[in-house]
């Protein structure tokens, strides 16, 4: 790559042979003998292979020059097209020195329209006597100036002195090592009002879908699902025919022209819509495009939507909306993967019909409680696709590769499924590039080199692609995905040649590959008693009669894709389903994810030595509901490698998730598992997902007999040794652990471990006055009230012992708990009600929630006034260690009085007699048993999780009840210093107090090091890893 000095060089001869024949060439030069002579030299001095002399296969060159597709006389591409590899980085327009760029609106707003409609954060227009830079943060409109979201811009001559600039932008050294990144990420909130292109065409979408929704259920008589299909059909369809014009393989403008064609021939424009989706499916052969029956095509023919009724207004809007000047979208050059991204969002929501039967649109059920639409990062399903399918292709031959089959189990839009076609198109172009004599039925030349046949394209998809998602608008839009993904990259030219050529249709037909389906659900269901309604919903899918061919061939090579993260809290009926199956009984475990599931059908459909990979929540790794995950994971496969992003946002809209890539090898050949243990945070960039790569130090390889831990085969991440160095923090860490563990009782032995109360509803929430009715209040105490509710009910002294202190997780902290604020009302199978009509009347205001709560129970509760689960109230009421369900630091306290909580706060209670209780709080408030709970225990990132299971299975040492003594001492002092600051307001006693609590519990680590026999170095490392602020 060019250094800078050199580069610099060039460029000041470049400017100085331009400004000896400005004049001339202001005057004498077009666009065409400008790109020759200065701006390609302009890029080569960047260090860019303009002229393609490197000898790389086309989709690997550093530049790719679109055929050129003229519509009315406008070039439909942009002049250059740079790459890192196969990805896109920016555009540059080119125009002849005459044009006057800063302040040409028309010029500028083109190169915005190509570079947003793109999705790329920037792009360049220049004549080299002029350089714009514009970073498109608004849709374009050529009403605009031509400053508008221009962010940098030079005359040739100021190119020398701001040389720095540019070359640390856009030359091919910085570009790869992410500078346009870089820049659009440092900028990150500085622009407010700012709208994407996926954005921006949902929202044109989702207008469309509510007005096309309208006015089809006031003119024909359709059901729910009918109206849903035809709906989405008719935007599918004129999605794929308009991109088709700017891609020069329809004539542009014929959409537009069915308005005048309808004036014309006197009838409705939907009318002639029909006549030309019907000359598609002549053109295309695909189930976009599909009105008769036909040989090898199971599909039914639409008889839906060439009848309905739809008025012109509708249909003029949506289709002028597509046309200068009323569209920002250059179709040309929006990607299948963001048609992609726009489609996942746009299946979030669903029509419905009113009580009074009009057509509106909502969000599906499902999404709203998993809060909104996860769509996985481009730069994720590439590293997964090349992770499985890449493997796969290593030293294969086309023939060879014929024979693999990749599927993605929830499909979706189709992301991880485009991604893995991609990586075929491109694996079989390189393939290809490098024979001496290219097969002409699989290839063909062009402007920027080889390229694969639409018959080939064709081929690859057939044979390699499969996907299965239980949403049959989903599935619609991962075939319209992929047939747009074949005619990617092809003109109106090359494809009429092509078609003459193979004498067949140009699409291929995709219902045989995706599939509508229940995934997790088979025949076997048929053996429950449910109704023909039930099971239509259910969708039961058979696997092996779906894909006969793949499974007589022993299954599929590669499982990927991102299913669905639900938990059975609130979904319980989804599980019921599945658990109505053999199958789904024979994995199903108590607190569950839904994709627990998919993984152990995964391990079904993939072929030995298969390989699956998803991502997904990483609570799996440890939780107690994925014991049987991890049970079928350790017996049938072998874990590859696994990056755990830990505190890394992944997905937008799931803020406090944690999120981990897992890639299996189904196979009982146990190699080493590489993990990645990340220890970034912040939102999940292109750039940040590079850098978990560069950080040697949170990688290890792990031997898989490693990797499970106990009964459970807990998989942690934290505290794993990959080395024999005795000074490695690793090897260390790993010594720690084990002195800890040594031969000593676990918790659970000695102390029962209990949750609170399971309060049936707290307080009144935004759903119960969706589902009930604002008669409720928001935040309205139920069984949880507040000091200002609890004074307000005037409840008489003899209804008083139903009334409890209340505390909630965030009360506790080490050795002290802070003063209740609230009360709970306790209630349970012997609590007659009557007893208490106060606090009868109360609970009754209620009652119709509490007894629709009660039914959404396994086991529902015999009276509507009682907690779902009281707990036996010896556990409030007797000597306890108190601990909250989630804490940064581990937080454990000491109370003898009544204290009632929710069940986020765990109460210990002894078993035996022959310690003391306070030992034990002393042992697990030290920084030791710290480091034991992030290595051994659970966690949600960085937050410790202790519930039952991992502080159950803490290790503890026992000495002498003597010995105990000075544990119990310092425990006792630190509990009423803490009770001491909690009350004192005055500042500099406060800090004496602070000194003392130090000091005390400093001395508790030093006897809890000497316990244990901890060296000084192994010391140090705990003092090093316990959080700052403790």
């Amino acid at each position: 790559m060019k250094d800078f000095e050199t580069s610099k060089k060039e460029i000041e001869a470049l400017v100085k042979k331009f400004g000896d024949d400005e004049e001339y060439i202001k005057k004498n030069f077009d666009e065409e003998n400008t790109k020759n002579k200065f701006i390609s030299k302009f890029f080569i001095a960047l260090g860019w292979d303009v002229n393609l002399e490197l000898d790389v296969s086309p989709q690997n060159a550093d530049v790719e020059f679109e055929d050129s597709i003229k519509i009315k006389g406008k070039t439909k591409a942009p002049d250059y097209c740079f790459k890192i590899g196969r990805e896109k980085v920016f555009f540059v327009e080119a125009k002849a020195p005459h044009e006057k760029i800063e302040t040409n609106r028309k010029h500028a707003h083109q190169l915005k329209k190509y570079t947003w409609s793109a999705g790329l954060p920037l792009g360049i227009l220049t004549d080299f006597e002029e350089f714009a830079v514009y970073e498109p943060t608004v849709s374009p409109k050529e009403s605009h100036r031509a400053d508008i979201d221009r962010v940098m811009f030079y005359k040739y001559k100021d190119y020398v002195d701001n040389w720095k600039e540019i070359y640390d932008l856009f030359s091919k050294k910085a570009v790869w090592n992410d500078s346009i990144d870089k820049y659009v990420e440092g900028k990150v909130g500085e622009k407010k009002g700012t709208a994407t292109v996926d954005s921006d065409f949902l929202k044109t979408i989702e207008n469309w879908r509510l007005e096309l929704a309208k006015i089809i259920a006031r003119k024909n008589d359709l059901t729910i699902d009918e109206l849903n299909y035809v709906v989405q059909l008719i935007i599918d369809r004129i999605i794929f025919l308009r991109i088709a014009e700017d891609r020069g393989i329809e004539k542009y403008g014929q959409l537009k022209n069915l308005i005048e064609l309808a004036k014309e021939s006197e009838c409705p424009i939907y009318k002639e819509f029909i006549k030309l989706c019907k000359k598609a499916d002549d053109k295309y052969n695909s189930g976009l495009f599909h009105f008769k029956e036909e040989k090898n095509i199971s599909l039914i023919p639409d008889d839906k939507t060439p009848d309905l009724t739809v008025t012109d207004k509708v249909l003029k809007e949506i289709i002028l909306g597509l046309y200068h000047p009323n569209c920002s979208y250059e179709f040309s050059v929006i990607s299948t993967e963001i048609l992609g991204k726009i489609y996942e969002q746009f299946l979030g929501n669903v029509i419905y019909f009113t009580p009074k039967g009009q057509a509106r649109v909502k969000q599906k059920e499902e999404v709203r409680k998993a809060g909104g639409v996860y769509y996985t990062p481009p730069f994720i399903v590439r590293y997964i696709v090349e992770n499985t399918v890449g493997e796969f292709l290593k030293g294969k031959t086309p023939n060879q590769v014929s024979k693999l089959r990749i599927v993605d189990p929830a499909c979706g839009s189709g992301s991880f499924l485009l991604g893995a076609y991609q990586k075929l198109l491109d694996w079989h172009l390189d393939y290809y590039s490098s024979l001496e004599k290219p097969p002409k039925e699989a290839t063909y030349p062009s402007k920027s080199g080889l390229r694969l046949s639409i018959k080939e394209k064709k081929r690859i998809l057939v044979n390699n692609i499969y996907g299965v998602d239980i949403d049959s608008q989903a599935v619609e839009v991962t075939k319209l995905s992929l047939l747009l993904k074949v005619l990617e990259g092809e003109n109106k030219d090359i494809f009429e040649a092509q078609q003459k050529l193979i004498q067949e249709r140009a699409l291929p037909y995709l219902g045989d590959n995706i599939r509508c389906g229940n995934s997790l659900v088979d025949n076997d269901i048929f053996n429950s008693d449910m109704s023909p309604e039930e099971l239509q919903n259910i969708k039961p899918f058979n696997w092996e009669k779906a894909f006969p061919k793949v499974f007589a061939d022993g299954g599929f090579d590669v499982v990927i894709g991102n299913p669905p993260y639900v938990g059975e809290k609130g979904n319980k009926e989804t599980f019921r389903d599945i658990k109505k199956t053999e199958w789904g009984k024979k994995y199903y475990y108590t607190k569950m994810d839904l994709f627990y599931y998919f993984y152990h059908k995964s391990l079904d459909l993939c072929k030995d030595n298969g390989r699956i990979s998803f991502i997904t929540t990483s609570y799996f790794l440890t939780a107690d509901g994925a014991v049987k995950l991890r049970n079928d994971i350790k017996e049938r496969s072998n874990i590859l490698r696994i990056i755990n992003f830990n505190e890394l946002q992944v997905f937008e809209n799931a803020k406090g998730q944690h999120n981990t890539i897992l890639i299996l090898s189904k196979s009982k050949n146990k190699k080493k598992c590489e993990v990645y243990n990340s220890e970034l945070s912040g939102a999940l960039t292109n750039i940040l997902f590079k850098d978990i790569f560069k950080q040697k130090n949170i990688f290890k390889k792990i031997p898989s007999n490693q990797l499970f831990h106990g009964e459970d085969n807990l998989i942690f991440l934290e505290g794993l040794s990959s080395s024999n160095d005795e000074n490695s923090k690793d090897y260390i860490i790993n010594n720690i652990l084990n002195k800890i563990k040594g031969s000593n009782p676990l918790l659970k032995e000695i102390m029962s471990v209990n949750a609170g109360a399971d309060v049936t509803i707290s307080k009144i929430t935004k759903k119960h006055i969706d589902n009930f009715g604002k008669k409720f209040k928001k935040g309205e105490g139920v069984f949880v009230l507040t000091q200002k509710e609890f004074k307000n009910k005037n409840i008489p002294p003899e209804e008083l012992k139903l009334i409890k202190p209340f505390i909630k997780n965030s009360d506790i902290d080490k050795y002290s708990i802070k003063d209740s604020t609230k009360y709970l009302i306790y209630t349970n199978s012997e609590t007659k009600i009557n007893e208490f009509p106060t606090i009868k009347k109360h609970l009754s205001n209620f009652r119709v929630i509490l007894k629709d709560q009660m039914r959404r129970y396994d086991e529902p509760i015999s009276n509507w006034f009682m907690l779902h689960r009281p707990r036996d109230e010896n556990i409030f009421i007797s000597e306890k260690i108190i601990l909250p369900y989630r804490a940064k630091i581990n937080s454990f306290a000491y109370s003898d009085s009544p204290i009632y909580a929710s069940r986020d706060v765990f109460f210990l209670l002894k078993k035996e007699n022959d310690f003391n209780i306070k030992y034990i709080l002393a042992l697990l408030n030290s920084k030791l048993y710290y480091l034991w709970l992030y290595y051994r225990g659970k966690r949600k990132g960085e937050t410790l999780e202790l519930y039952a299971t991992p502080v159950g299975n803490i290790p503890l040492k026992f000495i002498d009840i003597d010995e105990q003594e000075i544990f119990v001492e310092l425990a006792d002092k630190l509990t009423i210093l803490n009770e001491e600051l909690k009350n004192c307001k005055v500042p500099s006693k406060r800090d004496i107090i602070e000194l003392q609590i130090d000091d005390a519990s400093e001395k508790i680590n030093q006897l809890v090091y000497q316990l244990y026999n901890l060296t000084d170095e192994e010391i140090q490392v705990v003092e090093e890893i316990i959080p700052k602020d403790d």
